[in-house]
């Protein structure tokens, strides 16, 4: 048995994951073992052996510090009591409400409520309303509740907007200048989506005359403006990564920086880190150098507009880019895309993992309401630049771990060998095997299955069980290599205006050019690495839990209109009780296996696929079904399909 410290991150079915402090990976933890721990609570978790399974499980043993002090909610009542229904994903089950402590609230009004009682095994907790936010009917009702709930805001405290404002380019002396590579005739671009409004990496490509490629990535110098221990820096810690929230921002630094000051807007002069790398003509790394520097962006381009120029040979935007600004960008492009395809090749050959799934775009009107949901996959454009990125992580992540040096890496550990052993067993059952040995198994052998699987009627199967398999990556102080990406050394530092940890990667590079000794960067920041790196992981997964809540409240709504319809649709996973149908537009429903009337069906685990006992009809992933809506609920996300056809 052992006893583990760490921070409680609920997921929007009641289980959770543990943020270690030790920064060793995070813990899954059931709903049944959190004993009245709630999201963001400090605890101690207890590691016990299952004597049946063989299994390691893990409950919460001690609750160290409580996170909130507030639960929100909707106001009901039932069976002559009242009660707050929490937000879902706010990690708390029901909150009782005293009779003196309503407010004079109104049933499905949005409310704030006072923990005045914690919950505990045998009983719920207990709050007084303090503030109604939102009443019954309000569209933007449950997104303030998210927020709030997740003690997040648009807003920043006075001061910081004060000194936000305060900084200006114009500070900027001759002297910084002249210290800093002088990159502003060089041809440098931003492509980004459209509505995007902080540009914090612009990226340069070149042909070399001994054939290799020049790139450089030219990152947004942040931390010249945002200086550590200020209190516009502690703000940008508590927030610890900006939040998207479809048409909305909740930005970690206040707009004056975000979308100005900081952001390389075309035609302007702004102070940026580079990190330029020669690359061959298969991939390989042949130098690198890192320097502070100065661009003045050529043009900020959309993802959409560069993608039709190199998919669709858009003859207007050709034009118009060919000379822009003085530049030929058109020509740029085009090497930028060679280039991609070299880094994309080289990252598939040595084994990177890669999944490709069409996104969500959610189009809501001027009230926040949704009046539809598309299916988008990504383009050329952003997958070029996802490239860029990656390749200039791996780079800056291998260059400071060599120093030995004090580092915020980003880390994906490799599967365990009990859950390797689990998907290897699955496979089976598909004529795949991963061959054993799971201790020495390395990134390609999973990329391998998924090839051998492809065009197959399993590889929709063998994905998601490949999916299931991943563990999360996480910020950590040690070098431990992303194994999803097949990267011994990886990190994070393309976006200091959106991550935090990106902002201190800043700062400890900008020493390090500035020549501190490494006794110095030691006693700088190394002991409070580990507080930035689990604070920033607790920050980004309460980031990631918020923006997927968002959107499936906003299907669900969107749904909610179309009641009774009818679609083709396709199984994208499966429960204990549901088989989960994903409908052309991305909207997920489920479809309850009591539903059934020809069979009695059951979740067949092992094989990841949904059986009839007594007929033997088999539901696998990727399977088409043809559909029904039958429920949408607005509160939980919830979307009930009826299984017409199959």
């Amino acid at each position: 048995m052992a006893i583990i410290a760490g921070k409680i991150h609920k997921v929007p079915s009641g289980s959770a994951y543990l943020i270690r402090e030790d920064q060793s990976g995070n813990i899954f933890i059931p709903a049944s073992r959190l004993n009245g721990a709630m999201n963001g609570d400090l605890v101690e978790v207890e590691s016990m052996r299952n004597s049946y399974t063989n299994r390691i499980t893990f409950s919460v043993k001690n609750i160290i510090e409580r996170a909130s002090s507030e639960v929100v909610g909707r106001y009901d009542e039932y069976s002559g009591n009242s009660y707050i229904i929490p937000i879902i994903g706010s990690g708390i089950d029901d909150v009782s409400v005293p009779s003196w402590g309503t407010l004079d609230a109104e049933e499905n009004d949005i409310v704030v409520g006072r923990i005045i009682n914690y919950p505990e095994s045998d009983r719920p907790a207990e709050a007084e309303i303090t503030e109604i936010i939102a009443k019954d009917g309000d569209p933007s009702g449950m997104a303030s509740a998210l927020l709030r709930s997740n003690d997040l805001s648009r807003e920043f405290p006075a001061e910081i907007e004060h000194e936000a404002s305060s900084i200006s380019l114009n500070d900027i002396s001759d002297e910084t200048l002249s210290a800093r590579r002088d990159l502003r005739s060089e041809t440098i671009i931003t492509i980004d989506g459209d509505d995007t409004r902080d540009l914090d990496d612009a990226v340069s490509v070149r042909k070399l005359d001994n054939g290799n490629y020049l790139l450089g990535v030219h990152i947004a110098d942040v931390s010249h403006f945002v200086e550590s221990g200020t209190a516009l820096d502690k703000e940008a810690l508590k927030r610890g990564t900006s939040f998207y929230m479809i048409s909305q921002v909740i930005p970690m630094l206040p707009e004056t920086l975000s979308t100005d000051t900081c952001s390389l807007n075309e035609g302007v002069n702004r102070l940026t880190l580079t990190c330029e790398i020669e690359i061959d003509s298969v991939g390989n790394i042949v130098h690198h150098d890192i320097f502070e520097s100065c661009i003045n962006s050529k043009a900020r381009l959309t993802y959409d507009d560069a993608s039709d120029m190199l998919e669709n040979s858009d003859t207007d935007l050709i034009a118009k880019y060919s000379d822009y600004n003085g530049s030929d960008i058109y020509s740029t492009l085009n090497d930028m895309r060679d280039l991609a395809q070299i880094l994309n090749a080289k990252r598939l050959e040595t084994g990177s993992i890669e999944f490709e799934f069409p996104e969500s775009k959610i189009i809501l009107d001027e009230n926040w309401i949704p009046v539809d949901v598309k299916s988008i996959n990504r383009r050329t454009a952003e997958k070029m630049i996802q490239e860029f990125m990656l390749t200039a992580n791996a780079v800056v992540a291998e260059h400071f771990s060599a120093l030995g040096i004090p580092f915020i890496f980003r880390s994906n550990d490799k599967p365990d060998d009990e859950a390797l052993a689990d998907y290897d067993n699955s496979l089976k059952y598909y004529d795949l095997s991963l061959g054993g040995n799971y201790a020495s198994i390395e990134p390609k052998s999973i990329q391998d299955i998924l090839n051998q699987a492809k065009g197959r009627p399993c590889e929709k199967t063998v994905t998601a069980l490949t999916l299931r398999l991943m563990s999360k990556a996480y910020y950590s102080g040690k070098c431990g290599g992303h194994f999803g990406q097949a990267f011994k050394y990886y990190c994070q530092w393309t976006s200091p205006i959106r991550r935090y940890t990106d902002l201190v990667n800043h700062r400890i590079i900008k020493d390090y050019l500035e020549g501190k000794a490494p006794a110095d960067l030691n006693a700088k920041y190394s002991n409070d690495i580990p507080a930035y790196t689990q604070s920033c992981t607790f920050a980004e997964m309460k980031a990631q839990s918020v923006e997927r809540i968002i959107e499936k409240l906003k299907k669900a709504e969107y749904m909610n209109e179309h009641i009774g319809e009818e679609y083709d649709a396709e199984i994208s996973g499966f429960s204990d009780d549901y088989i989960t149908v994903t409908l052309p537009n991305t909207v997920e429903g489920d479809i309850s296996l009591d539903s059934f009337t020809d069979d009695y069906y059951s979740f067949d685990k092992e094989c990841y696929r949904v059986i009839g006992e007594d007929h033997g009809n088999i539901f696998t992933v990727g399977m088409p079904v043809k559909v029904k809506v039958d429920y949408a609920d607005t509160e939980s996300g919830y979307i009930d399909l009826t299984l017409l056809d199959y």
